[in-house]
C-alpha cells in the first residue's frame, strides 16, 4: 500500500507541476480578435457584384522558448450577395477558412530574426506587387536599431506565392511550383511630429503556373496561349519596388499623410511594365480623408498576385476615401469607406470602366 501512495502522490505532484507550467505559458499567451463587417460593390461590362460578408480573426503568439515562439493569425469569411461576371468570378461570395499567417518565429538576438512557416506578404505595403496573403517559405531580418524610433533593417525571403481567395472563387488549379524572391532595405524614423517609413526591394517571380497566366489576361497581363492548359506570361517578372509614408502632425488631432508606391518590371518592355499608387490624406481627430491616384501597366507584375481595390493590371485612376480610427484606442473599433474610378489604360473585350465601393467595419472580439 506504501508504494501505491507513493505512486498517487508523486503522479499528482507531476500534474501539479505540469498544470503550473501550462498556466504559466499560459499567461504568456497574447491572444487578439476582431470581428469585420464588409462590402463591395463593383460595376463595370463584364462584372456586376454586390456582396456583403462577415470575417471573424483570432490571433496569438505562444512563446516556446526565450527566442523561439509560434505566431498564427486565422478566421473564417462568411459572404452573401449576388456576382454576374462573364469572365472570372473574383468578386463571387464565399464561405471559407482564412489564413493570415501560422510561423515560427526565431529572436536570438535583437538585429537576428528569422520567419519560417506561412507569412504574411502584408507587412511589405505593395498591394500592386502582393496582397496580404499568406506566402510559404522563409524570411531572414537583420535590423539596426539606432535608438527605439530610428531603425534600419534588412529583409530576405523566398517563398511559394499563391493566391488562396482568388484560387477559390475561380476555382483555378496551380500546376509546378512557383517561387517568389525578395530583397529588402528599409528604415524607419518615428517621432511625436513626424514619422517617416521607406523599403526599397528587389523582387522576381519564376515559373509561374499556366492557370494564373490564362486568369491573368482577364484582369490585365500579356499572355501567349489562349487555354489554360498552355497559356504563359508574355513577359518575365524582376524588378525594383519602392514604398514609402509620411505622416506629419501638427497636434495630436491634426496632421497630414502621405503613402505612395512605385514598381517596375525590367522584364517587360515600356509602356507595359511600370506601376504607381499614391495617397494623401488629413487628420482630423479620429476622422481620415484622403485622396489617391493610381497607373498600373499591364505587366508591371503579376496580376493573379496583386490587389483587386485598383483593378489589377492595365488600369489608372483615382481614389477617395475616409478612415476612422480611435487615435487614442488603436485597438478599438474602426471603419473605411472608399470609393474607386478606374479605366483601362489599353483597350480590350476583358476589362471596361470600374466604379468600385468598398466598405468595412472592425470591432475587436475582447
Amino acid at each position: 500500500m506504501k508504494l501505491i501512495y507513493s505512486f498517487v502522490i508523486l503522479f499528482l505532484v507531476q500534474t501539479t507541476m505540469a498544470k503550473s507550467q501550462f498556466l504559466e505559458k499560459l499567461e504568456k499567451l497574447d491572444i487578439d480578435g476582431q470581428i469585420s463587417l464588409g462590402g463591395d460593390h463593383v460595376n463595370n461590362q463584364q462584372v456586376k457584384a454586390r456582396v456583403f460578408g462577415v470575417t471573424g480573426r483570432l490571433a496569438f503568439e505562444y512563446p516556446i522558448t526565450e527566442s523561439l515562439e509560434f505566431e498564427v493569425d486565422f478566421g473564417a469569411v462568411l459572404e452573401t450577395g449576388s456576382n454576374n461576371s462573364f469572365i472570372i468570378d473574383e468578386y463571387a461570395p464565399r464561405q471559407q477558412w482564412r489564413l493570415g499567417h501560422a510561423n515560427f518565429d526565431w529572436e536570438p538576438f535583437e538585429w537576428f530574426e528569422v520567419a519560417a512557416g506561412a507569412i504574411d506578404q502584408g507587412e511589405y505595403e505593395s498591394p500592386l506587387l502582393l496582397t496580404g496573403t499568406a506566402f510559404l517559405g522563409a524570411e531572414l531580418e537583420l535590423s539596426i536599431d539606432f535608438t527605439p524610433q530610428h531603425k534600419l533593417f534588412f529583409k530576405f525571403e523566398q517563398a511559394i506565392p499563391n493566391n488562396l481567395n482568388l484560387a477559390q472563387r475561380i476555382g483555378i488549379v496551380e500546376d509546378g511550383t512557383p517561387l517568389f524572391t525578395m530583397s529588402t532595405v528599409g528604415a524607419i524614423l518615428e517621432g511625436d511630429l513626424l514619422t517617416i517609413k521607406a523599403q526599397g526591394m528587389r523582387w522576381s517571380y519564376t515559373n509561374l503556373s499556366t492557370g494564373a497566366a490564362f486568369q491573368s489576361q482577364y484582369i490585365g497581363n500579356s499572355i501567349s496561349g489562349g487555354s489554360q492548359v498552355n497559356s504563359q506570361f508574355l513577359y518575365g517578372f524582376s524588378g525594383y519596388n519602392f514604398t514609402g509614408g509620411i505622416d506629419l502632425f501638427f497636434s495630436d488631432s491634426f496632421g497630414f499623410q502621405f503613402k505612395g508606391q512605385f514598381l517596375y518590371n525590367d522584364k517587360a518592355p515600356d509602356e507595359r511594365n511600370v506601376g504607381h499608387l499614391a495617397t494623401i490624406g488629413m487628420v482630423l481627430g479620429n476622422f481620415e480623408p484622403y485622396i489617391g491616384g493610381f497607373s498600373v501597366q499591364s505587366d508591371a507584375s503579376p496580376a493573379f498576385y496583386n490587389t483587386n481595390r485598383t483593378g489589377h493590371n492595365n488600369m489608372e485612376g483615382n481614389i477617395i476615401g475616409l478612415n476612422y480610427q480611435n487615435r487614442q484606442d488603436e485597438e478599438d473599433f474602426s471603419a473605411n469607406f472608399e470609393y474607386v474610378d478606374a479605366t483601362p489604360i489599353e483597350v480590350n473585350a476583358f476589362q471596361s470602366n470600374t466604379k468600385k465601393i468598398a466598405f468595412n467595419l472592425t470591432m475587436p472580439l475582447f
